[in-house]
């Protein structure tokens, strides 16, 4: 009785280790430069994602992840330019919570913008 109870309890602890180790991001794009934007691609944290195309104001749909942090690669055509955020590491950081999230993205001064806004 008490090995069936042992085994009860571990797998109840295992079971639980696993639902807290389960991380759902849910990540999109806002355009909001003056220009639509092409081939948009985002690395958040070791995965690259293709969000498409959008248009001056356009948000793009939910994309998810199981890590992502507040700032990642991205990498966008405006016409005939490609704009690039390249961050040099993630060291310090803290992963996002479960949770939607949206990188908006602008051009200022012919650099790319990234801010980060909980949805």
């Amino acid at each position: 009785m008490k090995k069936l109870w042992f085994f009860a309890i571990l797998l109840t602890g295992l079971m639980a280790c696993n639902k807290e180790s389960t991380n759902t991001v849910n990540l999109r794009i806002a355009n909001l430069s003056g220009s639509d934007l092409q081939n948009i691609q985002v690395n958040p944290s070791g995965r690259l994602e293709n969000y498409g195309d959008l248009r001056v104001g356009e948000v793009s749909l939910y994309k998810a992840f199981d890590i992502v942090y507040s700032y990642a690669y991205i990498r966008v055509n405006m016409g005939d330019e490609v704009y690039v955020f390249q961050p040099i590491d993630y060291v310090g950081e803290v992963p996002l919570e479960n949770g939607n999230y949206t990188y908006e993205l602008s051009v200022v001064d012919k650099s790319l913008s990234i801010r980060l806004k909980e949805d």
